[in-house]
């Protein structure tokens, strides 16, 4: 009976209640049913979202780099099957937005899958199919704006503008179209009225004239100030008032010395600011002389006001071809700064950021292990597309090796090869190689690339309001070289044309026969161009056969009105600026003249004061007169002096 009663009463009690717990094992069962809803989210976004945002993002991104509208048909991803594949890519033609610059029928990529399980992207076959170039599109392609551009891409804006501003005025001239306002019969008189009152010779004699009568009365009233006459005859009387001491002789002498360094103290004074006045007036002089100069520089600026060439054949070929070359360039530039932006050099200086981004679109980071794989590497991808696809498709091969995020890593250049033909486009025998060598501290990009022919139509060399100057149609063949060391730019371009066709058209008749005469005798010519230097300073040199051809010809016919106008304009201003040349040179002659004697009459007295102070000094009077007995006594006494005392 106790027995039982006190088991009942311990089982009742709080302690004797709690359960122990088990310890818990590896897997936590509570746990799974969010990790199941996670994987089914995830699941479900990548089977019907992430290929639509991927493209949409890719769509995004390409625009902007590209500037014009880049289009994406649909994006494939399998995470299972280790693969990407993509369809239907167009490149909008900036010139031509009705075509595509080019289109891609089909991009696949194969990715390693023991690459995949460390979040590394290796794809180890990949290939770009079906190329077409020129299609057209189904509606024209957006073309963005350029304040959009620089809004959305900031970075390759600045870098785009560092290229297209260097030598502008020089690059992207217009030869043609001043040669028409020669041969149209532009007067220069008929201009003179727009520069009234803007010449810099004139505005600068107004500026002298307005000044020389402030300077003739600043002048005057310095020259009256040098007053030192006065001065120096005080000095004088000072030392004929000294009385010899026959007991203490050197202090008589000191006293004459003492004297005498006042007097050619003051008359140092005099000199100082006589010379600082001459100056004033050389200074003034100088710039009456520079007066020649500036109607010089009047005369070049109103050569370019009047539109007068100076018929040289240089600025014919840069001002044809410069601003073709300079697109050219600055596609280079930022295409090579975009690559090494995502695959950078060992010790990169690039300009990060160069690719826009959008919103919100987070940073990656990479971190390297050793005997790993890079996070991006497309190990070899074949480049094929056959003609028979369409009117639009060549026949091409080639090969894309190494292309990595992380090229010291990989310890290899990425390389690219190309070659082919467009029959149905008549482009033939396309070879192109790029070498990126970014594995050491000073990357190296190479580029060669050759188009034996290629059909030109519709090119324009010159626009203006008075003359139109274009290829209409030709057989072209081109030949780039690019090299890229560190900062080190050297890019040559050459060009021939053949079988031209021109197409010109003037509102002066004259200027339309003269130059239409002129270019039927060049039915071929050729181009070439260079740019060496850095990128941020570069030396262009740009020669053609065409603008030496076409200057030399035009010139015959154009130089006698070119002097005509040149004279016409010289005439302008001489009748403008010469009476009122003459007339400041005039009285600035006066005057100066007259402040030259003042200045000598003037010159003349303190100097006079000044020897006569310094005589009477120093014992400069004969013997034979009063004061001078005196000093010779005084000079005798302190030889003896000196004699007595053994000196």
């Amino acid at each position: 009976m106790t027995a039982s009663t006190q088991s009942n009463e311990d089982s009742g009690s709080p302690e004797k209640k709690e359960k122990v717990k088990k310890p818990k094992g590896p897997i936590r069962v509570e746990a799974l049913g969010t990790i199941l809803v996670i994987a089914v989210l995830m699941g479900l976004y990548g089977k019907f979202f992430f290929d639509s945002h991927l493209k949409k993002g890719m769509e995004w991104t390409a625009t902007y780099v590209h500037g014009a509208e880049v289009n994406i048909s649909n994006i494939k991803t399998s995470v299972f099957g280790g693969s990407f594949k993509l369809r239907g890519l167009q490149v909008t033609d900036k010139k031509n937005p009705k075509n595509n610059m080019v289109k891609i029928g089909q991009m696949n990529f194969g990715f390693l899958w023991d690459a995949l399980l460390r979040a590394k992207f290796v794809v180890s076959e990949a290939s770009i199919l079906d190329i077409e170039i020129q299609s057209p599109r189904e509606k024209p392609g957006h073309i963005v704006p350029q304040d959009e551009y620089e809004k959305e891409s900031k970075a390759l804006s600045k870098l785009e503008e560092s290229v297209l501003e260097q030598s502008k005025e020089e690059l992207q001239g217009n030869a043609l179209g001043d040669v028409a306002e020669v041969l149209g019969g532009a007067d220069p008189k008929d201009q003179i009225k727009n520069i009234q009152g803007e010449l810099k010779a004139e505005k600068k004699m107004k500026e002298l004239e307005a000044g020389l009568k402030g300077k003739e009365d600043e002048w005057k009233k310095r020259i009256d100030g040098l007053d030192h006459k006065e001065q120096l005859d005080r000095v004088t009387n000072k030392a004929k008032s000294i009385k010899f001491d026959k007991k203490k002789p050197w202090k008589s002498l000191k006293e004459y010395k003492a004297v005498a360094k006042e007097a050619k103290s003051v008359f140092k004074e005099y000199q100082g600011l006589s010379s600082d006045l001459k100056n004033d007036v050389k200074t003034y002089s100088s710039a009456m002389g520079n007066i020649d100069d500036l109607i010089k520089e009047d005369m070049d600026d109103i050569q370019k006001r009047f539109k007068i060439p100076n018929l040289d054949f240089q600025d014919f070929s840069k001002a044809l071809f410069g601003r073709l070359f300079q697109e050219k360039v600055k596609d280079i530039y930022k295409y090579l700064e975009i690559a090494k932006e995502y695959m950078p050099p060992k010790k990169t200086e690039n300009k990060s950021g160069l690719v826009p981004k959008r919103r919100g679109e987070g940073k990656n980071y990479k971190f390297t292990v050793k005997n790993g794989y890079p996070l991006f590497w497309i190990k070899e991808g074949r480049i094929s597309s056959k003609s028979g696809a369409s009117e639009f498709s060549g026949d091409l091969d080639g090969k894309i090796i190494d292309i990595t995020s992380d090229p010291v890593f990989l310890g290899r250049p990425a390389v690219v090869t190309l070659r082919g033909d467009f029959p149905k486009l008549q482009i033939n025998r396309i070879r192109a190689k790029a070498v990126l060598d970014h594995t050491k501290e000073i990357p190296v990009q190479t580029l060669n690339a050759r188009v034996d022919s290629f059909p030109v139509a519709g090119r324009s060399l010159s626009q203006s309001e008075k003359v139109k100057f274009a290829i209409k149609d030709a057989k072209a063949g081109a030949n780039l070289n690019a090299v890229v060391t560190g900062k080190d730019v050297n890019i040559n371009l050459s060009n021939t044309f053949k079988s031209v066709v021109y197409d010109i058209d003037a509102k002066n008749k004259v200027v339309k026969e003269t130059l239409t005469n002129v270019v039927n005798g060049i039915p071929q010519f050729e181009v070439r161009a260079r740019a060496k230097g850095t990128w941020e300073k570069l030396d262009w040199g740009i020669s053609s056969s065409l603008g030496k051809q076409l200057a030399d010809g035009v010139k015959g016919q154009v130089k006698a009105k070119v002097d005509e106008a040149k004279n016409k304009a010289r005439k302008l201003i001489d009748d403008k600026i010469g009476p009122k040349k003459a007339e400041l040179t005039k009285k600035f002659d006066e005057l100066k003249n007259k402040m030259s004697n003042l200045l000598k009459s003037k010159e003349k007295e303190v100097t006079s004061a000044k020897d006569t102070a310094v005589s009477s000094a120093a014992g400069g009077e004969k013997a034979s007169s009063p004061k001078g007995a005196v000093k010779q006594k005084a000079k005798e006494k302190v030889k003896d002096l000196f004699k007595k005392f053994k000196f």
